[in-house]
């Protein structure tokens, strides 16, 4: 059995990490984890992005993204028309976070985007959405603002 030292703990390379564990555990640990920055890499990204292109909110996600601790409200175009309206809306303040954040690296996730963006068509498709383009648009334009 292997114990845990100071000097085994390597951190991550991202500081996008969460760790849900007892009380008593965490504060134990609590000096190997790396706190979450206010800003957001490719990297972290990719290890959030799920096999089919979307992005699952969290309170420690929306943090990074809109600089507050409130969640963001879902624009009318998807209060009632989904049950994955959060998880639509999430996927594009990620790739609007992504467009206006990190332009410069647009080689590395411009893959990770169009993903996002087939899963998000796909998504409000088979919710029963008119003009998909228009209303993926129309709402990209607002998790822009978002972001801002």
């Amino acid at each position: 059995m292997h114990v845990l030292q100071t000097q085994d703990y390597q951190p991550a390379s991202s500081s996008f990490l969460q760790l849900q564990v007892a009380p008593s555990v965490s504060q134990a640990f609590s000096s190997y984890v790396t706190p979450i920055q206010n800003s957001l890499n490719v990297e972290d990204f990719a290890r959030i992005q799920t096999f089919e292109g979307s992005f699952t909110g969290s309170a420690t996600l929306y943090q990074a993204l809109l600089q507050s601790l409130t969640v963001p409200s879902l624009p009318d175009e998807l209060t009632l028309r989904t049950s994955q309206a959060e998880e639509i809306w999430t996927t594009l303040l990620c790739v609007a976070y992504l467009e206006l954040k990190l332009a410069e690296r647009k080689d590395v996730w411009v893959l990770m985007v169009e993903k996002a963006m087939a899963w998000i068509e796909d998504a409000l498709q088979a919710a029963g959405v008119d003009e998909v383009l228009k209303i993926r648009d129309t709402l990209m334009e607002k998790a822009k603002k978002e972001i801002i």
